[in-house]
């Protein structure tokens, strides 16, 4: 009779995983529409953004999250409390003075776990982060992203991969295009070690893309 040792999963549980929700930003394009709310809180079939995207994280398991943020903070930090109407913690970093979609990440630094998640907090996604992050792991890549293809490649941030889905060249909205190029655009979720975080970037305002994932490129 052959005896099996259970060999312990090398991947870390969703509950030990720490959520980054990002939503200091001001929403300046959807304002025409929703001035008096931040972009989180656009209901959606009667529901925030932000809250279905909490509810998705429930769901799987994804439960202690920090929300970043600035605009209108208040409003966000009065809708979810700590968190637990909705069955997750919920702590805050909010930002005195802009730092740029990235910027917090070094002051919260210290509570981050080694690997976590990093979200945009104004997207709608039903994506499963477990498999996520063991594709993340599996690479054993410092960063992972989600990408897709948007309605105007031309003036967005454009990610070229090769054949084993390595980042190889980040072009930004400014660069010019190639002749051909494909439609593959970071949507905003990602997969990150801490470690991306010791550099030292001598600016007040830190952008994600241009100053933390593109300089990684071919690495």
């Amino acid at each position: 009779m052959a005896v099996h040792k259970k060999i312990k999963d090398p991947h870390p549980s969703s509950s030990l995983i720490k959520v980054i929700l990002m939503a200091g930003g001001r929403g300046t394009r959807i304002a025409s529409i929703a001035r008096d709310i931040p972009k989180p809180l656009i209901p959606i079939d009667k529901k925030p953004v932000l809250l279905r995207e909490i509810e998705c994280l429930k769901a799987q398991g994804f439960t202690d999250i920090i929300i970043t943020v600035s605009y209108m903070a208040e409003l966000i930090m009065d809708y979810f409390g700590d968190g637990s109407k909705y069955g997750v913690k919920i702590d805050y970093y909010v930002e005195k003075e802009p730092l740029g979609n990235a910027g917090a990440l070094f002051k919260i630094k210290d509570k981050l776990t080694d690997t976590f998640l990093l979200l945009n907090a104004d997207s709608i996604f039903d994506v499963d982060f477990n498999r996520f992050i063991s594709f993340h792991l599996a690479k054993k890549g410092i960063a992972t992203i989600l990408t897709h293809p948007n309605s105007h490649p031309h003036d967005s941030g454009l990610v070229i991969i090769d054949k084993d889905k390595k980042v190889i060249d980040w072009l930004t909205k400014e660069d010019i295009r190639p002749e051909w190029f494909e439609n593959r655009v970071n949507a905003g979720l990602h997969v990150l070690d801490k470690k991306i975080l010791n550099v030292v970037i001598d600016k007040p305002k830190i952008d994600l893309d241009r100053d933390l994932l593109r300089p990684l490129k071919g690495t």
